[in-house]
C-alpha cells in the first residue's frame, strides 16, 4: 500500500511538472503587464500642433439677440443668447449681415419691412398664442404679399379665426 502511494506521489510530481513546464512554454512569448499601457500616451492626450482659430474670430456677426433692431458687429467670441423666443424676433432671420469696405453692416431682405410691418398688426390680438401664430406667418414669402397679389379672399394677417379654427364640434377635448 506503501508503495501504492509512493508511485501515486510521483505520477502527480511528473503530471505537475510537466503542466508546469507546459504553461511556461505557453506564456513564454507575452509581455509582462507592466508594458502595456493602459492610457493612451500623454502625447495622444495632448497634441503638439496649437489649436486652430475659430471660425467666427473677427468675423461680422449679429451681436444683439433679441428684436427687430438688429446690431452687426465684428466679434471676437460668439454670442450667447437666451433660448427665450419675442415676437419681434420672428422677422431676424431676413437679416443677415455682411463686411464691406466701411465695416461691418446690416443686410436686409427686402421683405424685411413688410414682415415687420405684419408682426406689428399681429401684436394687436388679444391673446398672445394667436398672437406669435400670426407672427410666425409673416415670414413666410408668399404670405407677406398683399391678399391681392396671392389671390386670397382673406386679408393678412390673418384673424382670430383662421389661425385658431374653433374646435366646437370636433370632438376634441383639452
Amino acid at each position: 500500500m506503501q508503495q501504492k502511494n509512493i508511485i501515486l506521489s510521483l505520477i502527480f510530481v511528473i503530471i505537475f511538472l510537466f503542466g508546469s513546464i507546459l504553461f511556461l512554454l505557453f506564456f513564454k512569448n507575452t509581455a509582462p503587464l507592466q508594458e502595456s499601457p493602459i492610457y493612451p500616451p500623454i502625447d495622444d492626450l495632448f497634441p503638439k500642433d496649437p489649436p486652430q482659430v475659430p471660425p467666427y474670430k473677427n468675423s461680422c456677426q449679429i451681436t444683439n439677440c433679441h428684436g427687430s433692431n438688429i446690431v452687426c458687429e465684428k466679434v471676437e467670441e460668439l454670442l450667447m443668447c437666451d433660448m427665450s423666443f419675442q415676437i419681434d424676433d420672428t422677422c431676424r432671420q431676413l437679416v443677415t449681415c455682411q463686411e464691406s469696405s466701411s465695416g461691418c453692416e446690416v443686410k436686409k431682405d427686402p421683405l424685411f419691412e413688410e414682415c415687420l410691418d405684419c408682426v406689428e398688426k399681429c401684436k394687436k390680438q388679444s391673446d398672445p398664442e394667436k398672437s406669435f401664430n400670426c407672427a410666425s406667418l409673416c415670414v413666410d414669402i408668399k404670405n407677406t404679399k398683399s391678399p391681392q397679389e396671392n389671390n386670397q379672399s382673406e386679408a393678412f394677417p390673418p384673424t382670430d379665426e383662421t389661425i385658431l379654427p374653433s374646435m366646437e364640434g370636433s370632438g376634441s377635448s383639452f
